[in-house]
């Protein structure tokens, strides 16, 4: 049993979509988490604008939001195509493995979960900016947090570069093959090879 749920967590793990929906579903509870913030701050009449904060209108703010969140879903979209095109003929060579690495890869899995989960931060703040006259509420600091994550996206699109092009590498390939195979063996034989089992046997 023991050894089945390994192996689903396993395989669970390794998904593609695993990591990115946890992280989507972070970006919703820090939307919510935030914008009750700035709902709280302004049914007090406190003005949440400290310096490192976005202070602008509801333009700009709808505008910094829109940005955000279309470059990080077409930077996913573009970068992920051209990366999967370059493992599809590296993988004349390694093998079909190198697909299956790909989409295993933690790193991989966290820089979609950052493109995505910002996209999805972004549309759920901006359905709140309003700059009617009946009801003028601009969300300071979720804007501002929404700003912060795009740049965050910056950063790891720089890691994912890096990245993809160290996974293609022959060296690289041979390592995950030999850490998956100990993985692999540490599950199937927790007991050590030229060991009894531990205690007295039966």
């Amino acid at each position: 049993m023991k050894t089945w749920l390994s192996n689903q967590w396993d395989h669970l793990r390794g998904t593609f979509w695993f990591v990115p929906l946890l992280m989507v579903a972070g970006a919703v509870a820090l939307s919510l988490l935030m914008l009750s913030l700035d709902r709280a701050a302004a049914g007090s009449g406190i003005e949440l604008s400290p310096p490192w904060t976005f202070t602008r209108g509801p333009e700009g703010s709808r505008a910094v939001l829109a940005t955000a969140a279309g470059s990080m879903i077409t930077i996913a979209s573009v970068c992920f195509s051209i990366t999967v095109v370059a493992l599809q003929q590296a993988s004349s060579q390694f093998g079909p493995r190198l697909l299956h690495n790909f989409m295993r890869d933690r790193g991989n899995q966290v820089v979609l979960g950052t493109f995505i989960a910002g996209f999805t931060y972004c549309l759920l703040v901006l359905r709140t900016v309003n700059g009617t006259e009946d009801g003028r509420f601009v969300p300071h600091l979720s804007v501002t947090v929404g700003l912060h994550l795009a740049l965050a996206g910056v950063a790891v699109l720089i890691y994912f570069i890096h990245h993809a092009a160290t996974s293609i590498q022959a060296e690289y390939v041979i390592a995950g093959v030999s850490r998956d195979l100990h993985d692999a063996l540490g599950r199937l034989f927790p007991t050590k090879l030229g060991g009894g089992p531990d205690g007295p046997s039966p």
